[in-house]
This record gives structure tokens, C-alpha cells and sequence, in this order.
């Protein structure tokens, strides 16, 4: 049985936030390219924010959160903080 390697929180989150960005993207169709266009900055800022997801900003997360719609446990996933339940409106 092969060994399995641990990866470290920020490789999970990062993860997270990537799987939630392609569901994203998916259910509307988008690509990367008009992904990139949503945010401020070039397509290459967009793919290298892509490599490296811990570099996206705030106001970044915030567009991209709207445009598809992330869940409040994609978020709690992503950032790292513990899911406790449904949203309180």
C-alpha cells in the first residue's frame, strides 16, 4: 500500500479554497480567463494568485464569494476557522 504524505494546513485550505473556486466556476460556466476579469489585475496576476491562493486578498475572496456563491463552510474551510452549523440571518 503506498504511503500517503501529510500535507500541512495552509496546502488544505488552499485546496479548499481552489475546489470551491472550480465548483464555482463550473456551475457558471466560467473559465479562468473571465475569472481574471472580475478582479483587479492581469490574467497572470490571476494565475499566479492561482499557484499561490494564500496571496489573494481580502477584496479578492469578496468578489469571488459573491460571483459563485461560496457557502458559509466553504469559507470556514478555507480560512481555517472551525464550521459550527447552519448561518444565523
Amino acid at each position: 500500500m503506498p504511503r500517503t504524505k501529510a500535507i500541512s494546513e495552509q496546502e488544505r485550505m488552499n485546496r479548499e479554497f481552489l475546489a470551491a473556486l472550480r465548483a464555482g466556476q463550473a456551475r457558471l460556466g466560467d473559465r479562468d480567463i473571465d475569472t481574471a476579469r472580475l478582479l483587479p489585475g492581469s490574467r497572470s496576476t490571476f494565475c499566479r494568485r492561482k499557484r499561490a491562493p494564500e496571496n489573494f486578498g481580502l477584496g479578492d475572496i469578496r468578489i469571488l464569494a459573491k460571483r459563485y456563491n461560496f457557502t458559509d463552510y466553504q469559507v470556514c474551510q478555507f480560512i481555517g476557522v472551525k464550521y459550527n452549523g447552519g448561518t444565523v440571518v
